[in-house]
């Protein structure tokens, strides 16, 4: 009987390979969304440090500083809105990668699985082929003593 041999290594070498590049893409594109989580919450702070400046104006205050404020306010609510949109898809590509990666472990294990099972059938055929040929050695051995009585 031939020498079992690993038919499938050369995929399951591609699919790791794959694996593995699906959880580089997921590690960079959560790294990207941190970052974007970041900048949307000092975004955030901004807006609210420049809020309390506009309440806290009292008093005789010249309308072109109330109107550069507001401008300001307006304008990092604009930034704050762009930034939560690019949140949104940063998180769609942390989704879109990990199901990738899912998608990646799954096939792996079928091939890991497939390989296992390759692997028992012919460690299977291989000692069916060793039980007959100790099932012929020992006829052969009972036919000579039954020839040498």
């Amino acid at each position: 009987m031939k020498k079992f041999s690993f038919t499938f290594q050369y995929l399951l070498d591609a699919h790791m390979a794959k694996e593995q590049a699906a959880e580089h893409a997921l590690r960079m594109a959560s790294a990207a969304l941190a970052e974007a989580e970041r900048a949307h919450a000092a975004m955030s702070e901004t807006s609210a440090r420049q809020t309390r400046v506009l309440e806290q104006m009292t008093g005789v205050v010249r309308p072109q500083e109330y109107s550069i404020c507001r401008d300001g306010l307006d304008f990092v609510h604009q930034q704050m809105a762009a930034l939560k949109q690019i949140c949104s898809s940063k998180a769609e590509a942390v989704e879109k990668s990990r199901a990738a990666l899912r998608k990646e472990v799954t096939s792996r294990r079928i091939l890991e699985n497939l390989c296992e099972r390759e692997r028992n059938e012919w460690v299977e055929a291989l000692q069916a082929e060793e039980q007959k040929q100790m099932d012929e050695l020992a006829v052969v051995r009972w036919s000579r003593q039954e020839v040498g009585k």
